[in-house]
């Protein structure tokens, strides 16, 4: 699965809403953020990730979090993180 950290996770989601892509937010705020899923379009899991916890620097500390029976390490994250940006191509 890929993971893509987004700014605001409800923009994202509607922007990707509005190409004709179905995503499903996961309505729990966890200590690490918020997730939402998607689908390639081969059927591959895609999370997307909206930072929760920060620091006055606009970083959000090393944390870990278990995904599938393994645990990942989060690395801090810069105070301006690129978007994924969705331009002209539909996943339909």
């Amino acid at each position: 699965m890929v993971n893509f950290r987004v700014r605001d996770l409800d923009k994202m989601a509607a922007q990707l809403q509005t190409a004709g892509i179905t995503v499903k937010i996961d309505p729990q705020s966890y200590p690490i953020g918020r997730f939402a899923r998607l689908h390639d379009p081969e059927g591959n899991p895609i999370e997307l990730w909206q930072p929760k916890v920060q620091d006055i620097k606009g970083e959000v500390a090393k944390q870990s979090r278990t995904v599938s029976g393994f645990s990942t390490e989060l690395p801090a994250i810069r105070k301006n993180p690129p978007q994924l940006a969705i331009t002209g191509h539909s996943m339909n």
